[in-house]
């Protein structure tokens, strides 16, 4: 069975990260963007000049489907890292709560190790 370790820093690093490439993914749309609109219809006209503005019309849909896409992730990856850190929070609540009541003698509910849990 495949095993594999999550912790609420390296989602938060992930979103992070991921945050960073959006905006450097706007930048470079809106930096080429500018280029293109400086020159189609501006300095070059004709019907190269509108078949490419055309395309470059197409360009952006499809980059806008793109951004859309990333920013999806990046939401969802913020979302995860706060249920991921709720969990931890919870998890590590109720493993000092559970050795807290064994230590004074309370429930016996939780006592041989039947159920143990991990923080990270």
């Amino acid at each position: 069975m495949a095993h594999f370790s999550v912790s609420t820093g390296s989602i938060a690093g992930s979103a992070a990260a991921l945050s960073g490439l959006l905006a450097e993914f706007d930048q470079h749309v809106d930096a080429a963007n500018g280029a293109v609109t400086g020159v189609v219809g501006a300095s070059w006209n004709g019907a190269a000049s509108d078949t490419f503005g055309e395309s470059w019309s197409s360009f952006l849909i499809d980059a806008a489907a793109t951004r859309a896409a990333l920013a999806s992730i990046v939401q969802r990856m913020g979302g995860a890292e706060a249920t991921y850190e709720s969990t931890e929070a919870s998890n590590t609540s109720a493993a000092q709560s559970g050795a807290a009541a064994m230590r004074s003698g309370g429930s016996s509910a939780n006592r041989g190790g039947a159920a143990t849990a991990e923080a990270r």
